[in-house]
């Protein structure tokens, strides 16, 4: 399955992430390809008025892995705006997962992946599983690794 890999990441952490998923998920068999947004403006402190100034296609993909980060309990603003303007998401899979530096999921990562998964859904996407590696967590490598293996289960069980 051609599997595209669609992230937002101004600190590098989710872009992390992004690489583990594809790099397992191509073990698996699928073609990955990471696409990253891209903003003018300050993703950091005014995400929310940033301007796209790279919005990934997503027509080519079979299903579709997104990741961004959170901000005040919610998904980065930029990655909502990216989602309410694609096109061709029809009823591709959608799996989405979120990093961010407070210490448990339900600290925002949660309502963020679910976010993601409803604007994908408003689009005609599929929710097939998300997830949140919490940066805070002293356990966040493990965090990652789940991660990592509940996108790699989640693929394995759709068809093309």
């Amino acid at each position: 399955m051609k599997i595209g890999i669609i992230v937002f990441s101004a600190t590098g952490h989710t872009a992390s992430v992004a690489e583990r998923i594809a790099g397992a998920l191509a073990k698996e068999g699928h073609a990955t390809t990471i696409e990253r947004i891209e903003v003018s403006g300050d993703p950091m402190g005014h995400p929310e008025s940033c301007v796209l100034t790279r919005e990934p296609s997503i027509g080519g993909y079979d299903a579709l892995v997104f990741g961004t980060s959170v901000i005040a309990f919610c998904a980065n603003p930029v990655m909502l705006k990216y989602l309410d303007r694609a096109e061709g998401l029809g009823e591709k899979s959608v799996w989405a997962f979120v990093t961010h530096g407070l210490p448990f999921a339900w600290m925002g990562g949660n309502n963020a992946t679910r976010q993601i998964v409803d604007h994908a859904a408003k689009k005609g996407g599929k929710a097939i599983g998300r997830a949140t590696v919490s940066w805070g967590n002293k356990r966040r490598e493990e965090q990652a690794e789940a991660t990592v293996a509940n996108a790699v289960h989640a693929f394995a069980t759709v068809t093309k």
